[in-house]
């Protein structure tokens, strides 16, 4: 068992011990795991670090961690509600959520927890249960 796999997700700030803003460097200096490491050309990212259930995503001019992404097998929740496979739609009276309708891949994304953007299985459907969870500094993907 990999404990990073449970830690809290909390929106603009950090998913269990990982925070944004930290350097590439850092980053790779604190896993204890096996990890990947993909270089990118894009405008966007430098850098993309992958562990099992997480991908880390760096600024390109100054190496910082900009957006934290979780997937399958990761277990930690946001507000021990929701995580990877819950069904937002079981949660509507906790947890305000809507369609960000000028994202391409459909995203969901909390008014109330700016920095958190959210994918379900089915593009946007509410219904369907969550793929990914990703936090950064603003509510959505870049």
């Amino acid at each position: 068992m990999n404990p990073y796999l449970y830690g809290e997700i909390i929106p603009s700030t950090s998913i269990g011990e990982y925070r944004l803003g930290i350097k590439l460097n850092e980053l790779l200096n604190g896993i204890d795991v096996e990890y990947t490491l993909k270089k990118s050309r894009s405008n966007t990212f430098t850098h993309v670090v992958d562990i099992e259930g997480m991908s880390f995503f760096f600024d390109f001019s100054t190496e910082l961690l900009i957006q934290i992404t979780v997937s399958s097998g990761y277990k930690g929740k946001y507000k021990g509600l929701i995580g990877i496979g819950s069904i937002l739609i079981e949660y509507k009276d906790q947890i305000s959520y809507q369609l960000d309708k000028e994202d391409n891949d459909c995203g969901l994304f909390l008014p109330n927890a700016p920095g958190m953007w959210i994918q379900t299985a089915k593009w946007g459907d509410d219904n369907a249960p969550i793929e990914l969870i990703s936090v950064n500094k603003i509510h959505k993907n870049w």
